[in-house]
């Protein structure tokens, strides 16, 4: 492979060399070979922009969000843009240096207040600190200064945002019922997190929703790997009180796996396999890495199903070698690490519902880098 030394030799320019180098290092996801190519141009041109938000980019792709933080506010101190602004102000917020992060924001707004970037932002920020009101109106301001935008993101993302922040505040069952599954590998169940009447709520709900066939990584179907369907709900839409229950296992099981603090819930999955098709999910893991170098940290599978409504269709666990079988409890939930290797085996009459939700963290984040406010 060509390396930035080769390149810059036969380059008139040598930095133009390593902008091409890194930037299609970075298209092409060579994360490593594009920070190499930065920290050469950044010898050549250290107060660089365009160098300088790519490489902030680069940074946050690799976990590194402190790097990235200090990157993009030396990137907005040069070019006084409020798109800098507002990914220093992510950035900021990623490691919880709270007050950075909110004074850039509203420097963004004063320089541009029609900034979609800074409103969301804010937005998010008001929201982890518990100031709902205020997170609200913002959302209502986004809603009527901008026709053109689709708020159901932002309406999903604040209404997780705030669920969260108070499962975090929210003295309930959760922790008591969440116990060790099997010594041996790092599982733990609620017993149960919902109720039987709670579950065939839901169980009826997922029948009336359009369902879509699942997929590997969110990308492609194999039918051979996994055979299911599955329908989505945003954060919003789920009771109050049912997400409150799995969010509060979901912070639970953080601490008890010692992972990084949750910077991020995705939308809950809910999951049906069905005799027809003898649905089922081969071995797995759950973990993956976004674009914004967020990986999935928690996974939590909570049974929907009454045990004699399916046969086949076990939750099992591979730990050091060993299967293990998760109880068919209707309302149980199972919390483990998402790389922990699992399966549904194929079912072999009626049909098993559950729901699915990951909790996500920065990739290599340690406990000191982040931490939800509540």
């Amino acid at each position: 492979m060509t390396n930035a030394s080769q390149l810059t030799q036969a380059a008139s320019d040598p930095s133009d060399a390593l902008i091409r180098l890194a930037v299609a290092a970075y298209v092409a996801g060579r994360l490593g070979d594009a920070d190499r190519a930065f920290q050469e141009w950044a010898q050549m041109k250290p107060d660089d922009p365009a160098r300088l938000r790519l490489q902030a980019q680069v940074a946050r792709s690799l976990g590194r969000h402190a790097q990235a933080a200090q990157l993009f506010e030396r990137t907005a101190n040069i070019s006084h843009a409020s798109f800098d602004l507002v990914e220093m102000a992510a950035s900021y917020f990623a490691i919880r240096k709270l007050d950075i992060a909110e004074h850039a924001i509203q420097r963004a707004r004063s320089r541009n207040p029609s900034d979609i970037g800074a409103k969301r932002q804010l937005m998010r920020f008001l929201g982890a600190r518990g100031r709902d009101d205020e997170a609200r109106a913002v959302l209502a301001d986004i809603k009527a200064t901008s026709e053109d935008h689709d708020v159901r993101t932002d309406e999903a993302l604040l209404d997780s945002q705030l669920l969260w922040g108070q499962a975090l505040r929210t003295t309930d069952q959760a922790g008591a019922n969440l116990g060790p599954f099997d010594p041996t590998a790092p599982i733990l169940l609620a017993r149960p997190l919902l109720t039987n009447d709670q579950c065939k709520t839901l169980t009826a709900y997922i029948d009336r929703l359009e369902g879509e066939s699942g997929r590997i990584g969110g990308r492609a179907v194999h039918p051979g790997t996994r055979r299911s369907t599955i329908r989505w709900l945003s954060h919003g839409t789920l009771n109050r009180n049912i997400a409150i229950a799995i969010y509060s296992a979901l912070s639970h099981a953080r601490t008890a796996f010692g992972s990084a603090p949750i910077d991020e819930l995705e939308p809950i999955q809910l999951g049906e396999y069905s005799e027809q098709d003898e649905g089922h999910y081969d071995w797995h893991e759950d973990s993956n890495i976004s674009d914004e170098g967020t990986v999935r940290r928690i996974s939590l599978v909570l049974q929907l199903s009454a045990p004699g409504d399916y046969e086949g269709g076990d939750l099992e666990f591979e730990h050091l070698g060993a299967i293990t079988a998760c109880p068919r409890q209707m309302g149980l939930a199972a919390v483990f690490p998402s790389d922990l290797r699992h399966r549904v085996t194929p079912v072999r009459k009626g049909r098993r519902y559950s729901i699915v939700c990951w909790a996500r963290a920065p990739r290599h984040a340690g406990v000191e880098q982040l931490a939800i406010v509540g």
